[in-house]
């Protein structure tokens, strides 16, 4: 995928350090790195200058002479490679509480479907009740595709229950990020291949119950997750995944890292 919808920012607060066909970027004695090129010393740091606010990939890049733009570009991926460079903490700009568009475990959609509730547009919300990474896969390709944000909420862990953060389309963490994430901290990765690809049998995946109360609990949080997006200052918890625990009455948050190797919204 095209990486010039991004913005992007600088990870550290890294000082540049240039000289001819080079430029070293120092961030304390620990992160250290050195960047050569054509004229480097010249076009590099203005391009770094922009990340510092933030700026959108493709602005940063056109801003480039164009004898040294693909140049440019290279490099762009590969800070991302490096987590050097990591998105930009992308805000979605409503002037009021969008209408929620929920869709899946009936459940759920029962408690979210509202139609008078919200009019700043619509907010897709996939509910899930079992363990089909697949079709939140799918779910988010279509929503990234159409330049739509969502968001993703799920009990099929049975013992808990994940509300997602507000999914952009231009700005990462994507849904996929947020599986493999759960994949690497998993005591049994292989398990979400198995749920993949292996044989589900005619009946396929299984909803797994969930206390109603909880439910209650759960969908509580996803109508304060949209209507915080209209608050003046919005609360990092529309972006963060919260944790429902069944057994403790607990709710975490947790922020969502992107992953740079994603196959869904990398940016190569």
């Amino acid at each position: 995928m095209s990486v010039d919808g991004r913005r992007a920012r600088l990870a550290l607060p890294f000082t540049v350090v240039r000289a001819p066909g080079v430029l070293r970027l120092v961030a304390g004695e620990a992160f250290r790195y050195t960047l050569r090129g054509d004229a480097i010393e010249r076009w590099g740091p203005s391009l770094l200058d922009a990340f510092e606010a933030g700026a959108r990939v493709g602005d940063a890049l056109a801003a480039v002479e164009p004898a040294h733009r693909d140049a440019a570009r290279a490099l762009v991926l590969d800070l991302y490679g490096e987590r050097v460079l990591v998105d930009a903490a992308g805000t979605l700009a409503v002037n009021a509480p969008p209408r929620l568009a929920p869709r899946g475990a009936a459940a759920l959609v029962e408690r979210l479907d509202r139609p008078g509730e919200g009019t700043d547009g619509t907010l897709p919300v996939l509910c899930q009740d079992t363990l089909d990474y697949a079709a939140a896969a799918a779910f988010g390709r279509a929503r990234r595709a159409a330049g739509e944000p969502w968001l993703w909420v799920s009990t099929a862990p049975l013992a808990r229950a994940y509300v997602g953060p507000v999914l952009l389309p231009a700005a990462g963490p994507c849904i996929t990020c947020i599986e493999r994430h759960f994949r690497r901290l998993s005591p049994a990765p292989e398990l979400f291949d198995a749920l993949r690809h292996g044989d589900l049998g005619p009946a396929g995946l299984r909803p797994t119950p969930f206390p109603d109360a909880a439910l209650d609990l759960v969908a509580a949080l996803v109508r304060w997750k949209a209507s915080a997006l209209a608050a003046p200052e919005q609360p990092r918890g529309v972006y963060a995944l919260h944790v429902v625990e069944v057994a403790t009455f607990e709710v975490t948050a947790h922020r969502p890292m992107l992953d740079p190797t994603c196959p869904d919204c990398a940016p190569w």
